[in-house]
């Protein structure tokens, strides 16, 4: 307590490195997963089984990890996983 010095002054972040292309090594699957979901937009008007109609207000993510937030009419706004979210066009 009587040190002025950082707690992060020992952290080198140089000898921090990433390996990039391991995250790019999917790209086949990754097109798959895509072919397989509907492609929907921001705005869009869409049905869920449970939670009826609603309106897409945005998305975050990528492939199979691609999440889908919308807005139901009677629920409120809820954020699904799109490769479950069974939502169709309306």
């Amino acid at each position: 307590f009587g040190s002025n010095k950082s707690p992060f002054s020992n952290y080198n972040q140089t000898n921090k490195s990433y390996n990039y292309s391991q995250v790019r090594d999917n790209d086949d699957n990754y097109s798959q997963v895509v072919a397989d979901v509907p492609d929907f937009k921001n705005g869009q008007r869409v049905k869920h089984n449970s939670f009826g109609n609603g309106t897409i207000t945005g998305f975050i993510g990528v492939g199979e990890q691609k999440k889908v937030y919308v807005r139901f009419d009677d629920f409120g706004k809820k954020t699904l996983m799109l490769k479950f979210a069974k939502l169709a066009k309306i």
